[in-house]
């Protein structure tokens, strides 16, 4: 990283904590949810993204699975918060975790163990309870050079002894995935999966599953590191308001 893209960053952090609002976390980079949908998604379509023993496999019990979609960013971004559509099996207990890797699907970052928040809608689907999730990354986020990006997240349920429990989660799709859909979400491809259990060992893009093309819902917040201009401007702005205090 150049010095000068180092001190936007560090600069960036610092007037960020400053600013912020204290029921915001950000600004909203990226949204993939449908805008005319029932209430974000599609109303049909879904895929599990898990870490329980309903996705266990006999020879490796720990893979689980993922439901990821891509998200691209113009410019350098740090991460802070991640929104998402799911559905999920009431009366357990759950952590999550939060995997983003680059546009060929090598990891960048994976978060494991965190506390999220989910908002119960009241509605329920196949005996499972529609939310809707948010999670906060870790150490004021992640730093995300500009690029083409996928982004999942994934709960995970455990007994008081360790072993995968019986909880359940699934993420909820957006569109049809097609990039010439008017009510296309953002991204540049349809939603991925990885799921052991039915034999996808690898990322796999949902319709080549044998399913319909759909993206998945996620929203992503956080800040945009400016340019060195921009940012002499939001110095000279915060210096000035400093002055007049």
């Amino acid at each position: 990283m150049h010095r000068w893209k180092q001190l936007a960053l560090v600069l960036t952090l610092a007037i960020s904590s400053s600013l912020a609002s204290a029921e915001t976390i950000g600004d909203l980079l990226f949204d993939n949810y449908l805008p005319n949908g029932s209430g974000g998604w599609d109303g049909v379509s879904f895929f599990s993204s898990e870490l329980t023993a309903a996705v266990a496999t006999g020879d490796d019990p720990e893979p689980g699975s993922w439901a990821a979609d891509d998200a691209v960013f113009a410019e350098q971004v740090i991460v802070q918060e991640i929104e998402w559509l799911g559905l999920f099996k009431t009366g357990y207990e759950y952590v999550a975790e939060v995997l983003i890797m680059d546009d060929e699907f090598v990891e960048v970052a994976q978060f494991e163990g965190l506390d999220f928040e989910a908002i119960e809608t009241g509605e329920t689907f196949f005996g499972l309870q529609r939310y809707d999730g948010s999670v906060e990354l870790p150490d004021d986020g992640l730093v995300l050079d500009a690029g083409h990006y996928y982004v999942a997240v994934r709960l995970e349920n455990r007994t008081a002894g360790g072993a995968l429990g019986g909880g359940r989660n699934v993420m909820l799709g957006t569109s049809t995935g097609d990039p010439n859909a008017p009510t296309n979400p953002a991204g540049l491809t349809e939603g991925a999966v990885k799921i052991p259990a039915f034999g996808y060992d690898d990322w796999t893009l949902i319709s080549d599953t044998g399913q319909d093309p759909v993206d998945y819902a996620y929203r992503i917040y956080g800040e945009v590191v400016p340019e060195p201009s921009a940012l002499f401007l939001i110095l000279s702005g915060v210096v000035f308001a400093r002055r007049r205090q």
